[in-house]
């Protein structure tokens, strides 16, 4: 996933980590991880809002200015979608809508 000023990418490492690397440079800038997983991704995708400061990943919402773990989103199923609507004010994943 490219972020939306076209400056780095999401990737995803074997440890199930999110990684945000520097097009430019190709050099990994942070990390987001939860020590706390309940659950593996089948199938998972890297979503940001329009602003670049929220990530959703593997059902958990992080602040990519700090890197910290804002929330936890419990899977219910094996495959995880998200989707930042409304400016960004809520969050569609798979059939649920949630406020932020």
């Amino acid at each position: 996933k490219m972020t939306n000023d076209n400056k780095c990418i999401y990737g995803m490492s074997i440890d199930f980590t999110s990684i945000m690397f520097d097009i430019e440079t190709s050099r990994e800038i942070k990390k987001f991880s939860n020590p706390c997983i309940n659950s593996l991704p089948r199938i998972n995708t890297a979503v940001t809002d329009l602003s670049d400061n929220i990530l959703l990943f593997n059902g958990d919402l992080y602040c990519t200015r700090s890197q910290k773990l804002i929330h936890h989103f419990l899977k219910f199923e094996p495959h995880l979608f998200g989707n930042f609507m409304q400016f960004d004010q809520k969050i569609l994943i798979n059939s649920q809508l949630w406020d932020l």
